[in-house]
């Protein structure tokens, strides 16, 4: 057979030998169902759990609209890329959540609301050390179990028992049930006597009974959370799954967990956190690529949320977080929490949007941040979380090799001398490989210098950076990374081309040349497809000319001598390559 390229369209073709696929089966669930029936279209199952117990390799289940009361595990998993088990929403579909213990799963299409467990990492979706490959595409999470009580009763009964009293009432409404485990927490600036975790004995709408005891109090307002449960757990020993296109919103708690490696989650949307923590990351080879999380608003005041941070006790690796949109977050970018493992790293922070949050503070080695956008990071502070001088720090002697190129600072940093302050920072012993250039200027529109920039390149410190609408960051259409962006450079920039490297500064690359493909045999009966780093906002697709579409590679790229390379098995006589926005 022969192979052609296509260079005007970046493809690249590859030929290769496969085997048949298996014949796969569909199956169907509905709310009208039986779990005594065969599972036909005509006579479909009752319970999505009982489908997994039928379901085999590149078998399909199309769950009929409807709600079902369940929190579904996994059975059988599938055996290869093309041989998933895939369980496929038809219409409006909500369940209370997923957990998946088995390989080379796919959900898609989902609502997920109403999990609540005592273990905070049992989350909406959770995917365990055996549910590699897992895909999880185009779903919803939302609503956790909470409420604001504002004029929250706080007294014991003669038995010991707490009770919650609240005239305005609720509690049935909210999906607070018997035996289910609440946090209590702030909700304003003002404490409160009764925080932490209770179980509740009974309830009525008006009044929760835990099975402890309660200080006396009538208390300023109370945030009670249900569910103190992650929107999505992957546990260490998990591998290579995608999370792509969905919408985690308005949750009782964090909302990733994020552990094992060579996870891609790109396309998600994080919104009202409340105040929560948007997304904790650990393991190695993750992506983080084109997410966009906004959550301007306070509900529950818990100290200094964090849009991006690492967990303390496990170590980090190879993480690349690119193409991502923080638009408005009650707290900080990310702020490194230290213990006992100090060697982390490399992590990668390039061609990202951040917008009214406050800082990043980095304290480990190998930490490069690269075509970023930081606008108004750092001035404006609130109950839980202070104001910051610079919209990054550099702190203690693990940050070290730090690289900080290409960036655009505008807006940036608290001070009582605004021009000494708004960029970045290297104290208490960090170092840095290279610092620089980057542009800074004041807020708009004066966008004036800064007479503390060490820099030294007076063409990047202050005026116009040449943004089509700074006070328009996501332009007319709502949508980050799209052609209307405010953040974009207009054709006039003085930022075009005044980078390292020859680059623009900012977030944003020419759509019309995406980065080159390159394609090479590897071992084992595979192929290595790369490109260069950082490679931002694009994915790999590859044509099947049988069925004559294209389609998302959902492999993880991982990077591997400036490279973002993709190792896949060989499928079909003819491949062809392309990377898309």
């Amino acid at each position: 057979m022969m192979c052609h390229s296509y260079p005007s369209l970046l493809l690249l073709a590859f030929c290769l030998a496969f085997g048949a696929a298996a014949p796969a089966a569909t199956y169907y669930v509905a709310p009208h169902g039986n779990d005594d029936n065969p599972g036909s279209l005509d006579l479909p199952w009752r319970t999505i759990q009982f489908a997994t117990n039928v379901l085999a390799a590149g078998d399909t289940v199309r769950v009929q609209p409807g709600t079902y009361d369940e929190r579904i595990q996994s059975g059988r998993g599938g055996s290869n890329e093309t041989s998933r088990i895939t369980f496929l929403a038809d219409g409006r579909v909500v369940v209370r959540g997923w957990r998946i213990v088995s390989p080379f799963i796919s959900v898609r299409g989902f609502e997920v609301t109403g999990h609540s467990a005592s273990d905070v990492y049992a989350g909406h979706v959770e995917v365990t050390a055996n549910g590699d490959h897992f895909e999880f595409l185009d779903n919803t999470v939302r609503d956790g179990i909470y409420q604001v009580v504002s004029d929250a009763v706080f007294s014991t009964s003669s038995e010991g028992l707490g009770t919650l009293s609240s005239a305005t009432g609720g509690f049935l409404a909210s999906r607070f049930q018997p035996g289910q485990f609440i946090w209590i927490g702030r909700a304003s600036p003002n404490p409160i006597l009764n925080g932490g975790n209770h179980r509740i004995a009974s309830l009525d709408n008006h009044t929760l009974v835990v099975t402890n005891a309660f200080a006396a109090e009538t208390a300023p307002p109370v945030y009670v959370s249900g569910a103190m449960n992650y929107g999505l757990v992957l546990r260490t020993g998990s591998e290579n799954a995608v999370i792509r296109g969905n919408t985690f919103d308005n949750l009782s708690f964090d909302a990733w967990f994020i552990q094992g490696s060579g996870h891609l989650l790109e396309t998600n949307v994080i919104t009202r956190s409340q105040g929560w923590d948007a997304i904790h990351f650990m393991g190695s080879d993750h992506v983080f690529r084109g997410n966009y999380i906004s959550a301007p608003d306070l509900v529950v005041f818990q100290n200094s949320p964090d849009a991006f941070e690492n967990w303390p006790t496990t170590r980090y690796e190879r993480i690349l977080f690119t193409g991502n949109f923080v638009n408005g977050f009650a707290g900080v970018l990310g702020a490194q929490k230290m213990s006992s493992i100090t060697d982390m790293g490399p992590l990668t922070i390039s061609h990202n949007i951040f917008v009214d949050v406050n800082r990043f503070s980095i304290r480990f080695a190998n930490t490069t941040v690269r075509n970023n956008v930081f606008l108004n990071v750092g001035p404006n502070g609130n109950a839980v979380t202070a104001t910051s001088q610079h919209a990054l720090t550099f702190s203690g002697i693990f940050a070290t090799n730090a690289v900080v190129e290409n960036n655009v600072f505008v807006g940036c940093g608290a001070s009582r001398t605004p021009d000494t302050h708004g960029w970045y920072e290297v104290t208490g012993g960090a170092t840095a490989s290279s610092l620089g250039p980057n542009f800074v200027a004041g807020p708009a529109p004066e966008f004036a210098p800064k007479s503390g920039f060490l820099e030294g390149v007076p063409l990047l410190n202050g005026g116009d950076p040449g943004f089509v609408n700074v006070l328009d960051p996501l332009g007319p259409d709502g949508i980050p990374f799209t052609a209307d962006d405010g953040l974009r450079l207009r054709p006039d920039s003085k930022l075009f081309g005044a980078g390292a490297g020859g680059l623009s500064f900012g977030a944003y690359l020419d759509a019309s040349t995406p980065p080159q493909l390159a394609i090479a045999p590897a071992p084992d009966d595979a192929i290595l497809v790369s490109w260069p780093a950082p490679g931002t906002g694009y994915s790999l697709q590859r044509f099947d000319p049988e069925a004559g579409s294209w389609s998302h590679v959902d492999h993880t790229p991982q990077l591997l001598d400036e490279r973002l390379s993709i190792r896949l098995p060989i499928e079909k006589p003819m491949e062809l390559f392309r990377l898309v926005k």
